[in-house]
């Protein structure tokens, strides 16, 4: 799994891409405008202007990546993982890039065999705290695509997307919410397989989370029985 951050000239908010081991579709990943290179020295410089005349601390050396527009990589899943029943990971939101705005996940996966419960590929947050922003399940049986995110109104905002899996089969799949925009768009194989709009964005707001992202078992739901390619 590879986390990657790139800001754009203006964008005031942060947005970011996580791939879990898998392919990147230029075409999904264009609808947010957070990919193209700028270098500000200006900014940098001015911060630390205003951090000095204010004595305030420093900017941390991990702000300054984003400054630069740099592409900000974490791998975590770096070859072909079997999750199954009582598999589990999990990534501190410290090692993760800062999200305000937009986030895209990416995997390639191969489903290995269906469930009778839902099963659990990702999800930031735990039901616990009613936090599910970034998260995707499987449907029992079926093994359809359900993902998940939370609102300043419903923590458990979701959908079921495209048909049942095939098993053995290898898919992309594409997990792309947008606060700005108050949606979230779900590509199967690069194209769109569902969406979900939030119906007034003025007065309901997409929530990101500071909780761990985990893949896998937690709490009372097994991981999905799969293998990340």
């Amino acid at each position: 799994m590879y986390s990657s951050f790139k800001k754009t000239r203006g964008n005031t908010g942060q947005s970011s891409v996580y791939v879990i081991s898998g392919l990147v579709f230029g075409d999904i990943l264009s609808v947010f405008p957070i990919y193209s290179w700028w270098i500000n020295l200006t900014s940098i410089l001015l911060l630390v202007v205003t951090s000095f005349v204010s004595n305030l601390p420093l900017p941390s050396h991990r702000d300054f990546p984003y400054l630069l527009g740099e592409d900000i990589q974490l791998e975590i899943i770096d070859t072909p993982t079997i999750f199954e029943t009582g598999t589990r990971r999990e990534i501190s939101h410290a090692d993760l890039p800062i999200v305000s705005e937009a986030l895209s996940i990416t995997l390639r996966f191969k489903l290995l065999s269906h469930s009778r419960e839902y099963g659990r590929i990702f999800q930031k947050g735990i039901d616990g705290t009613n936090v599910r922003t970034p998260t995707l399940f499987l449907a029992p049986n079926t093994s359809q695509l359900h993902p998940c995110f939370s609102t300043t109104k419903d923590w458990n905002v979701h959908l079921f997307v495209g048909d049942s899996l095939v098993l053995g089969r290898t898919y992309h799949f594409t997990y792309a919410i947008s606060a700005t925009e108050g949606r979230l768009d779900v590509y199967i194989n690069g194209v769109l397989a569902g969406f979900k709009c939030v119906t007034d964005i003025v007065t309901e707001q997409i929530v990101f989370n500071n909780e761990p992202l985990r893949m896998g078992n937690f709490e009372s739901y097994a991981s999905a029985k799969c293998e990340i390619v």
